[in-house]
């Protein structure tokens, strides 16, 4: 469980309201407390006790940064203020919704694996030293 509190970041906890399975309760609490003045820094990762975890919710991952990822990505966020349980009849709504189509990934770790994998497999090392340097300066 440790391991994946990374994914809990002020960034990516907006797509949580694209989620069925939240509520529009914690829908509500998401954009509360993406509005709130206090906390202006940025949360650069979730720092959190394990024995605390259960009494955490959704809300308490998000900042005023958490929005930004909206317009990181150009998508649409009219639809943010107006009442989650409308969010379903908008255009803006709909054409936002399309972020629940990328893939969540550690990108630089998967790809820095899955290069080594296939240089070793292809034959480009012809020595362990020269494996171990590969993996050094990666």
């Amino acid at each position: 469980m440790a391991g994946q509190l990374w994914y809990l970041s002020e960034d990516l906890i907006f797509f949580s309201l694209f989620d069925s399975d939240v509520d529009v309760t914690t829908k509500r609490a998401i954009l509360k407390a993406s509005m709130e003045t206090k906390g202006g820094e940025s949360l650069k990762r979730a720092e959190i006790q394990l024995s605390s975890v259960q009494q955490k919710i959704l809300a308490d991952f998000v900042s005023k940064r958490s929005r930004t990822v909206f317009m990181t990505l150009g998508v649409p966020d009219g639809f943010l203020v107006v009442d989650p349980e409308l969010w379903t009849t908008r255009d803006d709504y709909k054409a936002a919704e399309a972020i629940n189509t990328l893939s969540v990934t550690n990108d630089h770790a998967e790809r820095g694996v899955a290069l080594i994998q296939d240089a070793v497999q292809s034959g480009c090392f012809k020595s362990e030293t020269q494996l171990q340097y590969a993996l050094q300066v990666n």
